[in-house]
């Protein structure tokens, strides 16, 4: 079995997992702007928790977008600071895919459009459909989509939201399901992943932003 370490820093939560030998291990935190300080030690106690070194792992996990510019750039910046020092590949996944695979978790749908708030009156955007309680198809790339972009959709499929986009969504009569990702839904995918040869040299890891500007626009501009 694959021993794995993954981290979740995209959005005001913090979370990181580790998989070894068939057991999980899980550090999470849901204060906002904490990310920095709470990572490492998260990594340092569930290594001590499952005896284990860096060096002992397959690869680090780590979601590189969309979410938080600054939530992204701490996770990518501890997973490539581990993943150098100890000489490990990095599997990266996206947000959205991490949503969609806790929604499976908890429920099984067959399909499903996942929303992340993006401010400025926008949402990250992707539709996966489920081949069965592990695996997704992503059937539209992930895009950004404005609120009457969503409402324009047909309402057949379950639309997961995170972050502070669900009320809004939620008064306008839309079938939403809130939750926000956790680093435990990225251990399948970077098995997944890693057995496929598409684990990555730390340098190689880029971020996801989707969008380049993330200030709200000046009024007359």
């Amino acid at each position: 079995m694959l021993s794995l370490l993954a981290l979740e820093t995209t959005t005001d939560a913090c979370s990181a997992a580790l998989t070894h030998c068939g057991r999980v291990f899980v550090r999470q935190s849901n204060v906002p702007r904490q990310h920095a300080k709470e990572m490492l030690p998260f990594v340092d106690s569930l290594l001590k928790e499952a005896g284990l070194t860096l060096q002992e792992l397959d690869a680090i996990a780590v979601t590189h977008g969309p979410g938080s510019f600054t939530g992204i750039r701490i996770g990518l910046g501890v997973a490539q600071g581990l993943a150098f020092g100890s000489s490990k590949p990095i599997v990266t996944a996206t947000t959205l895919e991490l949503l969609a695979l806790k929604t499976l978790r908890l429920e099984f749908v067959r399909h499903m459009l996942v929303l992340m708030d993006a401010r400025m009156g926008q949402y990250y955007a992707a539709s996966f459909e489920v081949k069965n309680a592990q695996s997704l198809h992503m059937v539209t790339p992930l895009q950004l989509l404005s609120v009457a972009d969503i409402t324009a959709l047909p309402q057949d499929e379950m639309i997961v939201v995170s972050g502070a986009c669900a009320p809004t969504l939620h008064d306008l009569g839309l079938p939403i399901v809130a939750m926000e990702p956790e680093a435990l839904d990225l251990l399948p995918i970077a098995a997944t992943r890693l057995q496929q040869g598409l684990g990555l040299l730390p340098a190689h890891v880029d971020p996801l932003y989707v969008r380049s500007d993330v200030a709200v626009p000046k009024q007359g501009t």
